[in-house]
């Protein structure tokens, strides 16, 4: 391929790249296919190899973002293929990172699991750590997505702990907010927000508003958890209007949809539940994210079912339930096959419920989703012991669903549903007067609601500690922050001082070299009439008025002292322009004093015209044109 083809490929990477840092994912893919189009010779040389595969990875990654997992994936083992076959180590385990995000949005956990570990691999033989923590990260969101929380927290902090070696701030704040969920999940809420805030801080500090706006988010989740919806509403809307300050619809969306949910919770709110739920449908239908939108359809679902509207709840929940299929969400199928299952037993139309229930079970067992199963088990039991199921009305496979569902609701210590599972096990016993086993699942029953109602109540307690702690933490940031600021504009005064200072000494420095120079001048002149001993004394003085004219380098303290009130202005413009040599920069300070070319030759102690060349260079290092005033552009750096 000529250079021009090279050139042309080099600039649609980059800004398909680009277009993907900022989330224009539809322009990324169109400069991404021009660069596929663009190899129309198919070189299988090294070189070309990688950037084929770099394009098909960032159609790949913007296909993920747009909801089409397929695609993503698709596009993502071509990248793979491509790179394998060209020995491209890089690509490779970058086409594999994406792979196992794509795998982790489809439910195929094993598969994810599997190319997280291919790509650390080879991002170890790369020495490339920063990628290898990102995948590590990554593994702890497949493991928290199992609910194998222990496994996904020790991943996660393993990856905060490279990151923060390796200083990448913006990821270390990244998985500080993902441990922070993470402990939301094990119902360590004091933990879950110490992690959240801390996050929020960083992001903050950073000025990362999209990564600040969705940990507000999480936080709002995590007092929803814990039934404190003013706190959850108040963060909800704080990252609502943060995500709308940047324009970012994905997050305005995501953030809606949590609304919906907070407002689900609270008495007398499923107006708001559904109107929040709807909004956020809207957007992430407008802006192509299939799945985010199905589980929004399915929450409105929900949502027409909890008030009765049945018909209108199926409508909502089979539509999602398509889409789900579609891009094969099939975590998602299961759940949207369970809530279909509840509308049907509402309306009692037991074989549609039967047949949802039947298949949301098939799904989350093989996927490993044991709670979701469990769950699943119990609504199954429920049916086969409603007399009026008719043909499904079947005691002992409801006794065989309710005690594989207990088995596993104690394994996970989910003692609400270890109590539906009792309750259920008691209905049926004391229909078959089976007395004895009646009255120790009733016994167990209460002592579970008892224990659950008792959690409750702790977790209220909980709560108001939290807030407490939280106030207390609140309280100590506000003081560090005054302190910050205290120190910040002692330091600005200091720095004021100093710059007053050093601009008098330069103009009382300037002031006597002049009178100095003036004199030796003036001495010339009488030297030039003056005879014998005459001329020696005429010598004599001007050598000891050189020997008192100083120049700014001389005087070592003065030099240091612009050194420091300049520091900052000297470290851009030597970063901005390293071709400037150590006299040119200091020129360039001097300039931004707004000193004149005069007065700097006399207090460099160099001649005029010396200074008119340092001039000259440090413009045209500067790429400053004729017209370009040097003190306005040396004043603005």
């Amino acid at each position: 391929m000529h250079d021009a083809v090279i050139a042309t490929i080099a600039e649609l990477l980059r800004r398909a790249s680009e277009a993907m840092q900022g989330e224009r994912f539809d322009e990324c893919v169109q400069d991404a296919r021009a660069v596929l189009e663009l190899f129309v010779n198919n070189d299988d040389s090294h070189e070309w190899a990688a950037m084929r595969s770099q394009a098909h990875c960032l159609i790949a990654r913007a296909s993920y973002r747009l909801g089409n997992i397929r695609d993503a994936y698709g596009q993502a083992e071509i990248a793979l293929s491509i790179a394998v076959q060209a020995g491209c180590t890089a690509e490779q385990a970058d086409a594999l990172l994406i792979l196992g995000t794509a795998s982790e949005y489809i439910s195929e956990y094993a598969d994810a699991l599997n190319f997280y570990r291919r790509a650390i691999a080879l991002f170890e033989s790369l020495g490339n750590r920063a990628s290898r923590a990102i995948a590590l990260g990554n593994m702890g969101l497949v493991y928290r997505h199992t609910a194998n929380y222990n496994d996904a927290l020790e991943y996660a902090l393993a990856a905060l702990d490279e990151h923060i070696k390796l200083g990448m701030d913006d990821h270390a704040a990244r998985v500080t907010g993902n441990i922070g969920v993470i402990y939301g999940n094990l119902d360590d809420y004091e933990k879950a927000l110490d992690y959240l805030f801390r996050a929020l801080e960083k992001h903050t500090e950073l000025n990362r508003r999209s990564d600040a706006a969705k940990v507000l988010s999480s936080i709002g989740n995590t007092y929803h958890d814990i039934s404190d919806y003013p706190n959850a509403l108040k963060y909800m809307f704080a990252a609502l209007d943060a995500h709308r300050e940047i324009g970012n619809k994905m997050g305005i969306a995501a953030t809606l949809g949590g609304l919906g949910v907070v407002y689900a919770g609270m008495a007398f709110s499923s107006a708001e539940a559904c109107e929040y739920t709807r909004q956020a449908r809207e957007i992430f239908r407008e802006i192509g994210m299939k799945a985010e939108e199905a589980i929004m359809l399915c929450n409105i679902g929900n949502h027409y079912r909890e008030s009765g509207e049945f018909e209108l709840a199926l409508s909502h929940m089979h539509e999602a339930l398509e889409i789900h299929r579609e891009i094969g969400a099939w975590h998602h199928v299961a759940r949207d096959l369970e809530n279909i299952g509840l509308a049907y037993l509402n309306l009692t139309d037991y074989r549609a419920a039967e047949r949802c229930f039947g298949e949301a079970a098939a799904i989350s067992s093989e996927l490993g989703m044991q709670h979701e199963y469990a769950h699943v088990l119990a609504n199954l039991g429920t049916l086969r012991l409603t007399v009026a199921a008719g043909e499904f009305y079947n005691p002992a496979k409801a006794e065989e669903d309710a005690r594989m569902a207990l088995a596993i609701n104690r394994r996970l210590g989910a003692k609400k549903d270890e109590a539906v599972s009792h309750e259920l096990l008691a209905v049926l016993c004391k229909a078959q007067r089976r007395w004895e086993e009646y009255a120790e699942h009733i016994e167990k029953f209460y002592e579970l609601e008892r224990e659950v109602a008792s959690e409750e109540i702790q977790k209220q307690a909980q709560k108001f500690q939290l807030e407490r702690k939280i106030a207390d933490m609140k309280h100590q940031r506000e003081i560090e922050h005054r302190q910050a600021e205290a120190e910040r504009r002692e330091f600005e005064q200091s720095l004021e001082r100093q710059r007053r200072e050093l601009e008098r000494n330069i103009g009382k420095l300037v002031e006597k070299n002049r009178f100095l120079t003036e004199i030796t001048v003036d001495l010339r002149e009488i030297r030039r009439f003056a005879r014998g001993e005459g001329n020696l004394k005429a010598d004599e003085l001007i050598e000891k008025i050189r020997r008192n004219v100083g120049s700014i380098e001389s005087l070592g303290t003065l030099e240091q002292q612009m050194n420091d009130v300049h520091r900052e202005f000297i470290v851009r413009i030597q970063e901005q322009y390293p071709a400037l040599t150590p006299m040119e920069v200091k020129i360039a300070v001097l300039l931004r004093m707004n000193l004149t070319s005069p007065n700097i030759a006399s207090l460099l102690y160099i001649s005029h015209r010396t200074v008119e060349l340092h001039r000259a260079r440090l413009r045209r290092k500067m790429g400053l044109k004729a017209a370009d005033n040097v003190y306005l552009t040396l004043e603005k750096l």
